[in-house]
């Protein structure tokens, strides 16, 4: 497949770096790269239906925005998926880094390897942008799911970097950690240690005891988390609290959080396990994110987990998988599943460090990067419900 890039700038300099970069890159044969050192030269009448990205530099930005508004205006999401027309990515080159907004930024000058790095998460994004699901916005707070059927995929690690990915987009984010065994903790423990000590425990004593002063307690007692950019609570203190905790407070303790109007999006990270108790929770989810393991053994039990679910609990399990987002945790045993067909939206990158020693929080840049996509395709604020 060839990916064909259009850069419009007027530096010079920059220009002829672009195409060192692209010459010497091993990706050169399988990329095409058009310069335009101005936008009288570029005429995209003829040629934007064919371009996969368009870089514009960002002194010429305004002026490319008001002369090409048809390339700005995001392609409605029904026609992206029958195919029957493709708009190409415009990306902003910026001097400086800068907050993902309405559309992409990418800093100019960049190590050849990250530069290439972030043209291509951005293809592949979008290439991935037809077969995700739409879904309807169904309240001013998004809650976005991540479970499991088997344990030991990576889900708390997912949950974690897509709670930061979505925080640094300054939204306001809770972390709401409903794991039977919760082991996020051992990330953040150090990160800040003055932070409040109440926990899940404080919070379940406030709903059980009274309620309707469940919400101020909980304004008052929530922590910030300077490294993950969002606020949460300490695990339960009593492991009895969690494990006897029933759905039915567990949704209270959600829709407390949900209906505070603190928050633009909830991350919920649930147990390892597709039974009554998650499956009701995942159901209250506005996204999904079905986590899997990339090994044969790992799949086979995930498959029969399902499956019983489906014949025990039909209606939730046709609600959550119609949202359903399936990430697939590649490992060192991808082969041998060459034979099992999957249906996957984002696959995340095996890190091989992570193997020798304990996962360090947004430790491996290209982890964060696709992470990143899967937010910022999915949990696009005001083109959210398409």
């Amino acid at each position: 497949m060839t990916i064909t890039v259009a850069c419009i700038s007027d530096d010079i300099e920059y220009a002829t770096r672009m195409v060192g970069y692209m010459k010497s890159s091993p990706i050169y044969h399988s990329w095409r790269l058009q310069l335009f050192t101005s936008l009288a030269k570029f005429q995209p009448r003829e040629a934007y239906g064919q371009l996969d990205l368009i870089l514009v530099d960002e002194v010429m930005y305004d002026q490319f925005t008001m002369q090409f508004p048809q390339l700005i205006v995001p392609q409605d999401e029904r026609v992206a998926m029958q195919g029957t027309y493709t708009q190409p990515i415009i990306v902003q080159l910026v001097s400086q880094p800068a907050q993902i907004r309405e559309h992409h930024k990418l800093v100019k000058y960049q190590p050849l390897s990250t530069l290439l790095h972030m043209l291509y998460t951005i293809i592949e994004g979008q290439r991935y942008m037809a077969s995700r699901p739409v879904i309807a916005r169904t309240s001013d707070t998004i809650v976005v799911g991540v479970g499991s059927s088997i344990a030991q995929c990576g889900k708390t690690i997912f949950a974690l970097h897509l709670t930061h990915a979505i925080a640094s987009r300054n939204e306001r984010v809770f972390y709401f950690n409903l794991e039977l065994w919760n082991t996020s903790e051992s990330w953040m423990s150090s990160e800040n240690p003055t932070s409040s000590s109440f926990s899940y425990s404080d919070f379940l004593y406030a709903v059980k005891s009274d309620a309707e002063e469940a919400q101020s307690w909980f304004a008052k007692h929530r922590q910030y988390d300077q490294r993950l950019q969002c606020d949460r609570l300490k695990p339960f203190i009593h492991i009895e609290d969690r494990q006897q905790l029933s759905k039915e407070d567990a949704q209270l303790m959600l829709n407390i959080i949900r209906t505070s109007g603190h928050y633009d999006y909830i991350v919920l990270d649930l147990s390892a396990n597709y039974d009554e108790w998650n499956l009701t929770l995942l159901a209250e989810c506005d996204i999904h994110y079905m986590m899997m393991m990339a090994s044969e053994e790992w799949i086979m039990k995930h498959q029969m987990s399902i499956q019983y679910a489906r014949m025990k609990w039909k209606d939730l399990t046709t609600k959550i998988e119609s949202n359903a987002i399936v990430i697939l945790n590649e490992s060192r045993q991808m082969r041998s599943i060459n034979n099992i067909e999957l249906h996957v939206h984002f696959k995340l990158p095996h890190i091989d460090q992570w193997e020798e020693q304990y996962a360090s929080l947004l430790s491996s840049s290209i982890y964060r990067a696709t992470v990143e996509h899967c937010a910022h395709k999915f949990l696009n604020k005001g083109s959210y419900a398409s």
